[in-house]
Formats: structure tokens, C-alpha cells, sequence
């Protein structure tokens, strides 16, 4: 007999109310369903039968794609959305604007182009079509030597989500992700993403997760509060699957033996569901147990007779884990061993490892897979086929249930599951051959539970540099570490393996913070014998990006000698990264001309190249010399090299860029007094990091956008603004902003005539601003001591001057705007302490002079206006 659906009618017809009102587009308050449930409680099969239903009764078909989270690959990010990319391109003839894998691949490119660079590390026939790619990527692992790549801010997650949209323009898209109680942190925070971003704008794609409850607590913390904060905000929908109850038995022996439900006795259908708390795998593999043991009996084609009810209950097993170890124990000797190997490599695992461990012909295993243990014993099913090339395939088939894998798998001893893991990363090495890369996060974690750190520390490069390459430093230094540690039990010096990894660390601690870290491993890569002159000179480069630890090297000494040695070399990239640094180095010192030059070589060397990565570095130092132009007080270039970043990142469809290009012209806006367009560009770039969570550029843009509402007579909006972002400021210890945050703060205290809490908020900022902050110290002291005056401390406040007035006249003093700030906040602090009439003239005529030559018209008029009243006094 076979087993159909039953027993979830209540839920499935949920389930297709919800998928309804996004396909039809009717009002609805979430593109999110989450189905949870414990271990065997049905979930799979919901889905299966939902998906089944989208497929027969919709039109136009959705393009659906159901993929798992793996226990086994919790180190690997992001592979469940790698997956579902690949199911929805294999479906791509359903799509009225994508048509073939060319065109899917051309999309991606177009919409999400960070993860067309990522799709040939771990995609299948995605990366097929892009042979360039392709190769690229083959030849890379093959060399197996220093490849440093540079982790760029990319903004991953908003491309995937213009992905599905694109996708959702032809057919309505269903994305279900089930066991996400084993999802990486990664695709946590993506899916979550997705989730909170699809409800902004009209569309059709159906969002489903499904997960285990008690594992999900224990496994998934972090994950599950997310999902509760989207139930309690309306934007999530939570179906918790229940127990079946004794109608749901009726109906699942009703559907399975054809029979009516009154044949079957009431004692026998309620003591089923107290025996088994009305687990329904419980449930079926009870029946199963009861087929087997002859007590309910097939008579004729279909037509199944139950003994009596004393017979049929007794010596029911008395645990899920119970009736499992009857099932298998009692099979035949081979059927064992093929599970057993099976459950080795996976929740799915591959006919051809199988017929090559066991030495038999792959019909025969194939056979046995369809016929025994799918159709008669029921405890695996059919998955797919991959071709990994030409005349090679992959035949893929799934354990009808975890548990079921997870009870085989468990009963193995440590040595024996050393062994056949050994067994199965040597065959599936074998199997996928040069294309080793596409699996080297299942090689990798066989052959660490097999200790054969040899192969270890190989295929956990591969997949530490591959997460670098997916933007997920995190799970980069635990393959990194693990690679280093494999190399230690070795005890040879692999200096090479060992560089790279170091290398790896390095680069993933730097962009995390963890200068201390990267510190320690660039003194550990330095010892390392036979380095050759790049990867000193690159050593080099990486010491000088470090900001913290006991290192009194100047980063100009590291620098310029390793510039000389990517020259020689040809190290195009590497001469790049090293140009824009030193460009950063010398326009901070104050030395523009300088600054200029090495801009300047980095753009001409840049513009040669043309391709995406090189054009997202190119746009990075437009910006770059933009901010210098400002510092150096030529605003002409400074507009220019702006707006030159900006067109750069709408071309490339840089998101994260484009927002930041408009902050910065709506700062210039800002200085030149023109306060509608000001609002307007610091909104519109808000706007943007909101919609891309980018907490970080939010703080910025938020504190930007309060300082043109402030002047604007907005006041309520940027307190609101300011109050918003402070506790988010004070949870990152963001002292970039912190003390901006405060110095707007006590501005707008000032303006509602609380005296006192202007001059709280004006000392805190002086509390937490670092002494060499250029743009911020000089002012949270100016802001202080006015508002200290403000309150009748006279000393005090003169001690804060002093000490604003000392930063901006010190040699090393660069930011020409923010000197002429003080200058004009020091003129009126001396207008309201002394009678100095000449000498307020002149440090105010100072400060007008600067803001002349930076075309900062608005501060010009003010203190002309200033002055004026100063002469009136005269």
C-alpha cells in the first residue's frame, strides 16, 4: 500500500489562504508562513503536499523550490539559497522573461552580481554557462598557492532580494526552506532579511520555513527571537503543527487501507494516539511494524483486514527509536549496510558512492534503492540527478525522514564512523574529480571526522577561502583554524597550506576589528621560512591596515617599499589596494599633493580594467578623493569626484554606494547653503541604508539628515531622529558618531532653552571623542564650552576653548571646514567674555575667509551677519 496524505487538511488549507492572497495580491500583512513542529510531526510531508497542490491546481504555475538546512553544513553559508538559485534555474522555461540558463545567469549578473561570482564555488549547472568564470576558478584551486583577495562591503542580501523579485516579474515564487533549526548564521540573517523587506512593495513570492521546536531552542537561539519579534510585529504568519488527533487517525487509516473508519475499532485508534502522543511518523512506522509483523494483512489487490485489536496492540514498541530498531534490524544483511553507508554521507547521499564502497554494479544498487528501500520498506526516496560533467552524474536519493538517518547513524561507534567517512570523502573525491571545489565543504567535514588532516588541511582552504568570498568572515576563521590545526597534528611545514590560511585569518580578523588577532597571525606569517617577496610586501600591506596592538612601525615604511615590490611584480590588484592606502595616509598628514598623486595612478590603473570588482575599487576612491578635496578646501574637485562615484555605482548598481554618494552630496549641499537640496540627497541616502539594515550607515546618515532639520527649524524630527539612533550608537560603541550624535543633541537642547541639558549632552560628547578626530573633537569642545557659558560656568567654559582652539592650530591640523567652525564659535565666545572688539574681528574675518574659499556660503553670510552687529557695537 502506499502512503498518501491525511490528517493535515485544517493546516494545508492555511497554508493555501495564505499563498492566495500573495498570488492574487490582496491585502495582506505578511509574505512570511512558518510551519513549526516537532521532529516528526509531519512538516515535510505539509509541504510536500502543498507544493504538490501549487504545481496542479494553480496558473500560472509558481516557480517553487523546497530545499533543507543540513546539520552537516552549519559551517557553510548561505548554501541553501545557492540551492534554491539552482532549482529555480533548472525551472527557468516557466519564466516569461527568463528563458534559458544564459539569460538566468545574464540576470544575476545584472541584479545580483556578488552572487554570480559566488554561484561556481557551490553551484552545480548554474556555473556551467559561465565558462570564464568557471575556469578562473579551477585554475585558482589548482595552483593552491597565496590568492589574497580583499573582502568588499557588498551588499549580499538586498541583491538576492532584487534576485527573487526579478525572478517573481514572470510567475509567482515559492521559496521554502525546511530544518531551519540547522540554518548557518548567514542564511539566518538573510531569510530574516527577506522576511522583513518583501511586505515594502507589491509582489508575488510566498516565503516559507519550517523547523523542529525543541531543536530549533537549543540549536538556533538567535533565529527563533527573530522569528518571534516578526509574529509579535504582524510580520510573520506561525503555524504550529499539533499532534494528530484521533479523527486525524481516522481519516490517515481511512486514506491508507481503503477501509471505512467504523472497521476499525475506537480502543485500537485511540490507544495509537495515546501510545504514540500522536506523533505521526511515530504513527506510520507503528503501521509499518504492524504490516511486517502480519497483524494487518493485504488480502487480494486491495483489500487490508486487521487482526483483533488485543492481537494488533500488543508488544507495540514503545518509542519512535523503538519501532526504528525493529524496522532495521530486521532487514537483510545488505539493505543494512547500504543504509549504514548511506546515513554516512548525509540526509542525502548518492547511488554511485554507494555501488563503489561496496563493489557492486550501480543497477543493482539503483534497484535496490527503487524497490526495497523506497517502495517496500519505505524509508527512503528519490531525489535528483548531477551531471558534474560530461558522461558523469550524480544519483541522488534522500532518507524518507532525519530520524530515520539520524537513528542509523548514531548507532555507529566512533572508529566505525572514522572509517567509512574516510570511505566516503575518497569516493566522492574520486567521483567529482576536478570539480572537487563544488563539494569541498562535504570533503572537508568527512575527512575532519575521519582525521585525515592531509586532506583536511587541502579542502578546508578551499572552503575557508570560498567563505571569504561569500562575505562571511566568521565561518572563514573557524575553517582557517581548523586548517592550522590539522597542519599542527601533521607536524610537517606545509609553509604554503599555512601561509594562505594565515593570510585568510588575517584579512577575516582585520574586516571583523580584530586588529589584536590579525596582529598576532601577521607576526606569525612573518616567521614563516621562504616567503617570497610579495607575500612579504603583502604582509607588509596588511600590518599597515592595523590600528591597534603594540606595532610602532609607520604605515608610509610598510607601505612605499611594498608598492615597489607589487610594481615588479605586476600585482595590478595588490598595487591598487596599496595606492588608495597611501593616498588615505597622505591627505590625513595634510599632504594633498602627494595624496593626489597616488589617487590619481590608482584611477588610471583602475579605469584600464573595466571590470566590476576593479570599477566598485574605482568608485571607492573617487569617493575617496572627494573627502581629501573637501580636507584640502577645493570643493570644485570635490563635487566633481562625487558625482564621478556616484554615476559609478549606479552603473555597477551599487547600492550601498550610491547611498553613500548621496550623503556626501547632500553634505556639500549642506555647506554651500542650500538646505531644501541638502534634506532632500541626506534623506534619499537614509532611505537606502534603511532598506538595506545597514545599522552602521544609518547612525551616519540619520545624524547628517538631523543637522540640516535642525538648521532647518525642524527641531521635534531631529530630536526624534537623534533619540532614535543613540542607543544603537552606544550598543556599537560607534564613537565615530556618539559624539556628533551629542553635539546635534545639545543643539537642539539649546533651541528649547534647556541650558542645562545642552551642556550635559556638550561635555558627554567631549567624553567620548578620540583626540584625533579631526572633524568631531574640535567642535564637541566649541559645543561644550558655549553651553557651559550658557550655565554661568565662565572657567570651565574657558578650558574647553583653549583646549578646541589648541587642536585646530596644531601643524598637523588638516580639516580647513572645521577649523573655520571654531574660529567662528571662538569669535562669539569672546564677544560674550571680552571687549577684545579688534581682536573678535580678526579670528571671525579668519573664519569668513575659509568658508569664502569653500564656497560654505550659508557660514559666510553668518558671519558677515556677525560682524556686522559687531561693528554696530563700535
Amino acid at each position: 500500500m502506499e502512503y498518501l496524505f491525511a490528517g493535515r487538511e485544517k493546516e494545508l488549507q492555511k497554508m493555501e489562504l495564505f499563498y492566495r492572497a500573495i498570488e492574487n495580491q490582496t491585502p495582506h500583512t505578511s509574505n512570511l508562513l512558518i510551519l513549526e513542529g516537532e521532529a516528526g510531526s509531519g512538516k515535510s510531508s505539509l509541504i510536500k503536499h502543498f507544493t504538490n497542490t501549487l504545481k496542479t491546481l494553480h496558473h500560472p504555475q509558481p516557480l517553487i523550490g523546497v530545499v533543507s538546512c543540513e546539520l552537516f553544513s552549519r559551517e557553510s553559508s548561505f548554501l541553501p539559497f545557492f540551492q534554491l538559485l539552482d532549482i529555480y534555474r533548472s525551472q527557468g522555461g516557466f519564466l516569461s522573461r527568463i528563458s534559458n540558463l544564459e539569460q538566468f545567469n545574464r540576470v544575476v549578473g545584472e541584479v545580483a552580481p556578488a552572487w554570480l561570482k559566488m554561484l561556481p564555488i557551490v553551484g552545480n549547472a548554474v556555473a556551467e554557462t559561465v565558462a570564464t568564470i568557471r575556469n578562473n576558478q579551477e585554475n585558482r584551486y589548482k595552483q593552491n598557492n597565496f590568492a589574497p583577495s580583499q573582502l568588499l562591503d557588498t551588499d549580499v542580501y538586498n541583491q538576492f532580494l532584487k534576485l527573487l523579485r526579478k525572478i517573481s516579474e514572470g510567475n509567482p515564487v515559492v521559496l521554502v526552506i525546511d530544518d531551519l533549526q540547522w540554518a548557518d548564521d548567514e542564511t539566518g540573517h538573510l531569510f530574516s532579511y527577506i522576511a522583513r523587506k518583501l511586505p515594502e512593495t507589491n509582489n508575488k513570492i510566498a516565503l516559507i520555513g519550517a523547523y523542529r521546536s525543541y531543536d530549533m531552542k537549543s540549536d538556533n537561539k538567535n533565529l527563533l527571537d527573530t522569528f518571534t519579534d516578526l509574529e509579535k510585529r504582524k510580520e510573520a504568519i506561525t503555524l504550529k503543527i499539533p499532534p494528530f488527533t484521533v479523527e486525524d487517525i481516522s481519516s490517515l487509516l481511512e486514506t491508507l487501507y481503503k477501509t471505512n473508519s467504523t472497521e476499525i475499532s475506537s480502543e485500537f485508534r485511540t490507544k495509537l494516539i495515546s501510545h504514540t502522543n500522536g506523533n505521526p511518523l511515530f504513527i506510520t512506522e507503528i503501521l509499518k511494524h504492524l504490516e511486517e509483523e502480519h497483524k494487518i494483512i493485504l488480502v487480494g489487490d486491495n483489500n487490508w483486514q486487521f487482526k483483533s485489536t488485543n492481537d494488533i496492540l500488543s508488544d507495540l514498541p514503545d518509542s519512535l527509536h523503538a519501532v526504528l530498531e525493529q524496522r532495521i534490524e530486521k532487514l537483510e544483511k545488505r539493505l543494512k549496510e547500504l543504509l549504514t553507508l548511506a546515513s554516512v554521507e548525509g540526509g542525502s547521499f548518492t547511488a554511485e558512492i554507494l555501488a563503489k564502497i561496496k563493489n557492486i554494479e550501480l543497477a543493482e544498487v539503483l534497484n535496490t534503492l527503487v524497490e526495497d528501500l523506497s517502495k517496500n520498506y519505505r524509508l527512503v526516496n528519490e531525489g535528483s540527478e548531477i551531471e558534474i560533467s560530461l558522461n558523469t552524474f550524480a544519483s541522488l536519493y534522500e532518507f524518507r525522514h532525519g530520524l530515520i538517518r539520524d537513528y542509523i547513524y548514531n548507532n555507529l561507534s566512533q572508529t566505525q564512523k572514522r572509517i567509512l567517512h574516510q570511505q566516503v570523502g575518497n569516493c566522492l573525491e574520486s567521483l567529482y574529480g576536478r570539480k572537487y571545489f563544488l563539494i569541498a565543504n562535504q570533503l572537508a567535514n568527512h575527512f575532519l571526522i575521519a582525521k585525515d588532516y592531509q586532506k583536511l588541511a587541502r579542502y578546508g582552504l578551499i572552503v575557508a577561502r570560498q567563505e571569504m568570498e561569500k562575505f562571511s568572515p566568521r565561518q572563514a576563521i573557524w575553517w582557517a583554524n581548523t586548517v592550522l590545526d590539522a597542519l599542527r597534528r601533521l607536524d610537517e611545514s606545509n609553509n604554503t597550506v599555512r601561509g594562505e590560511t594565515l593570510l585568510i585569518l588575517i584579512q577575516a580578523n582585520i574586516h571583523l576589528g580584530n586588529h589584536n588577532d590579525a596582529l598576532s597571525k601577521i607576526n606569525e606569517m612573518e616567521l614563516i621560512e621562504d616567503l617570497d617577496e610579495v607575500q612579504k610586501g603583502f604582509c607588509k600591506y596588511l600590518k599597515s591596515n592595523v590600528t591597534v596592538g603594540e606595532t610602532q612601525d609607520d604605515p608610509l615604511e610598510l607601505l612605499l617599499p611594498a608598492l615597489e615590490v607589487f610594481r615588479i611584480h605586476n600585482e595590478i590588484q595588490l598595487v591598487s589596494w596599496t595606492l588608495r592606502r597611501l593616498a588615505h595616509i597622505f591627505a590625513t598628514r595634510g599632504k594633498f599633493e602627494d595624496s593626489e598623486k597616488y589617487s590619481s595612478e590608482c584611477i588610471n590603473l583602475l579605469e584600464s580594467l573595466q571590470d566590476s570588482a576593479s570599477l566598485e575599487t574605482l568608485g571607492m576612491i573617487w569617493s575617496d578623493v572627494a573627502e581629501y578635496a573637501i580636507a584640502a578646501g577645493d570643493m570644485r574637485k570635490a563635487e566633481e569626484a562625487n558625482q564621478k562615484a556616484l554615476n559609478i555605482f549606479q552603473q555597477i548598481k551599487n547600492k550601498k554606494g550610491v547611498a553613500v554618494m548621496l550623503g556626501n552630496l547632500g553634505g556639500l549641499e549642506y555647506m554651500y547653503g542650500n538646505l531644501a537640496k541638502s534634506e532632500t540627497l541626506t534623506r534619499r541616502s537614509v532611505e537606502l541604508f534603511r532598506e538595506m539594515e545597514d545599522v552602521g550607515k544609518i547612525i551616519e546618515g540619520s545624524d547628517n539628515l538631523a543637522r540640516v532639520l535642525i538648521i532647518r527649524g525642524k527641531v521635534a524630527e531631529a530630536k526624534r531622529l537623534l533619540l532614535d539612533i543613540e542607543p544603537i550608537a552606544l550598543q556599537m560603541n560607534d564613537v565615530g558618531f556618539l559624539p556628533e550624535i551629542y553635539i546635534h543633541l545639545s543643539q537642539v537642547a539649546t533651541l528649547e532653552k534647556d541650558a542645562e541639558q545642552a551642556a550635559i549632552y556638550g561635555i558627554k560628547s567631549t567624553r567620548i571623542v578620540t583626540s584625533d578626530d579631526q572633524y568631531s573633537a574640535p567642535r564637541a569642545f566649541c559645543t561644550a564650552a558655549l553651553c557651559l557659558l550658557d550655565v554661568g560656568k565662565v572657567d570651565q567654559a574657558n578650558h574647553y576653548m583653549d583646549h578646541a582652539i589648541k587642536m585646530v592650530n596644531d601643524t598637523s591640523f588638516t580639516f580647513l571646514y572645521v577649523k573655520a567652525l571654531v574660529y567662528f564659535d571662538y569669535a562669539q565666545f569672546l564677544s560674550r567674555t571680552t571687549n577684545q572688539i579688534k581682536q573678535i574681528l580678526q579670528i571671525s574675518n579668519e573664519a569668513g575667509q575659509i568658508f569664502l574659499q569653500l564656497n560654505a556660503r550659508r557660514d559666510f553670510e553668518k558671519v558677515n551677519d556677525f560682524e556686522k552687529s559687531l561693528k554696530g557695537k563700535i
